[in-house]
């Protein structure tokens, strides 16, 4: 036909093969049959087909010709017989429990993922036995009626060798239904599960990247940080080379150099490793010469308590007469307060004067600088001068209840701050007296913290300050720089304190050898006890 004279008989007959296909062998005609076999099979699972059954009367094509063998033969051997004994019970729907399993297997959890029973017949009725599976009665529909074996309710099926068999088309329209219902749910646990394995996989990539990342960072942090220790084999700089170079691999590969934290890190660690290395030289220098104080000091110290020792071996007579020669050799203002017992801990402090930090904390300063400009403003200077700070600590006020409050004292040159500091970057002021008004301080002979201002024509200042040495000499240095005055300092271990106008009380103090520290406790209303041990 490929030879016609026709064009269109040509055209349609063309052979369009390609040259190595002309030279293939032809396909015989089992492979034909077997590919539209394979074909068919492919389509039949692809939808849910319906037979129907072709009886052939006779061999010979003859119309009105009927061999009755023939016939019988062919009835028997497609299960007529049997289709129609089915149907004659009334069942509309039968189907072999392996693909009636297959096709209904998620609507129970017996048989969904997989059948807990050993069988499909056991499955099948695990499957329509299930608790919430039934068919809705067509005359109350909020009424469930479940599936029953051999029943007369619109749920009854059975069972044969190989099949089961459904009564009503309800019961099978009602099985579509709750497939139609439960799929979108399975295909959300199939997406879950397919979410979960996908993250699973991202996971272990970034974990294996983190372990890789952070493994060779951890390396060149301890280099540095042994380096930094000057331990032995940390600077080789083969070794350093090495881990750097696989730092800058991994880092170039996952991270983002230029704004990397774990980048900038390790650029201060190295920059802190150069400030040490030069720093190490000078604190080698520094703490030389702290050694050989501290072992100055150890004699000192040595001598005197080998002193001590002696001392407590004499009697009462020489030991007074050992006390007055100490006070000889002692400075002016241990002379001077050698009425009063010295704590251990203040015997060789260094005075600070700002314990706080005034340049820590700019309120404090802004205090001073507001009294200090009144001052100067009210002089007629326009503009007070920058006042020194004597003193800046933490105190406790004792007011006239004798309860202990938690105060700030600033002393500058001019005047005496009481201020209430809840936080101590935000202070607060409580009261404020110059300095010219103070009369002097009061303070008792036991080795105690309790500190009184006398203020002329005010109430008295009762605090609890562990550096009261340093505040008293700096107040009598103030006072006779500023004021051309002797500060009036009070020894006695029965104070009066005037805590408020027209309300004396009294302090007393007192020795116990069996205490470690102070204690106070109220006697009465008017009188505090302070009982003050070995300190």
């Amino acid at each position: 036909m490929e030879h016609s004279s026709n064009a269109f008989v040509r055209e349609v007959f063309l052979d369009t093969r390609s040259k190595e296909t002309k030279l293939k062998r032809p396909p015989s005609t089992s492979q034909q049959f077997r590919t539209q076999v394979a074909d068919l099979l492919k389509k039949l699972d692809g939808c849910n087909p319906h037979y129907i059954r072709c009886i052939k009367p006779n061999e010979h094509k003859q119309p009105l010709a009927v061999n009755k063998e023939l016939v019988a033969e062919q009835v028997r051997y497609l299960g007529l017989v049997e289709n129609l004994s089915v149907r004659r019970q009334g069942f509309c729907y039968s189907q072999p429990y392996a693909p009636f399993i297959k096709r209904y297997s998620f609507l129970s959890e017996s048989t969904w993922p997989a059948p807990a029973a050993h069988s499909s017949r056991k499955a099948a009725v695990d499957l329509l036995t299930t608790a919430g599976l039934g068919v809705r009665d067509p005359n109350n529909k909020n009424e469930l009626i479940p599936f029953e074996e051999d029943s007369q309710t619109l749920g009854c099926f059975s069972l044969g060798r190989n099949k089961i068999f459904l009564r009503h088309p309800q019961a099978l329209s009602a099985l579509e239904i709750l497939r139609e219902e439960r799929i979108p749910v399975i295909v959300n646990i199939i997406e879950n599960a397919w979410r979960r394995y996908k993250n699973r996989i991202a996971l272990n990539v970034f974990q294996a990247a983190s372990k890789q990342l952070f493994s060779s960072y951890d390396a060149v942090w301890k280099n540095c940080q042994d380096r930094r220790k000057r331990v032995p084999g940390a600077s080789n700089k083969e070794h350093v080379a090495k881990i750097y170079a696989n730092w800058e691999t991994v880092s170039a590969k996952l991270l983002n150099v230029n704004n990397s934290r774990l980048v900038k890190n390790l650029k201060t660690e190295e920059e802190l490793n150069s400030v040490v290395f030069m720093q190490s030289f000078v604190l080698a220098r520094t703490q030389r010469r702290e050694f050989l104080k501290l072992k100055r000091a150890q004699i000192v110290f040595s001598k005197r308590y080998r002193g001590l020792k002696t001392r407590k071996q004499l009697a009462n007579d020489m030991w007074r007469a050992c006390k007055v020669a100490l006070l000889g050799v002692r400075t002016e203002f241990e002379r001077y307060l050698g009425k009063k017992k010295r704590r251990r801990d203040s015997l060789d402090r260094s005075y600070q004067g700002d314990y706080i930090g005034v340049n820590k904390y700019p309120a404090y300063a802004s205090i001073l600088q507001a009294h200090t400009e009144g001052r100067g403003s009210k002089a007629g200077s326009g503009r007070g001068q920058k006042e020194k700070l004597l003193f800046l600590d933490t105190v406790e006020k004792v007011n006239e209840r004798w309860a202990h409050q938690t105060r700030v004292l600033m002393i500058s040159e001019s005047r005496v701050f009481n201020l209430k500091a809840d936080k101590i970057q935000q202070p607060k002021e409580r009261r404020v007296f110059e300095l010219a008004r103070l009369s002097g301080v009061a303070m008792s002979t036991q080795p105690d913290n309790y500190l009184i201002f006398r203020v002329k024509g005010e109430i008295d200042l009762m605090v609890q300050v562990s550096q009261k040495t340093e505040v008293v000499q700096a107040l009598r240095a103030r006072m006779q720089k500023g004021y051309g005055r002797e500060l009036a300092v009070e020894f006695s271990d029965e104070l009066d304190f005037y805590a408020a106008k027209g309300k004396q009380l009294k302090v007393k103090f007192a020795f116990d050898r069996s205490m470690k520290d102070s204690e106070w406790s109220k006697v009465d209303r008017h009188t505090m006890l302070v009982k003050v041990g070995i300190v």
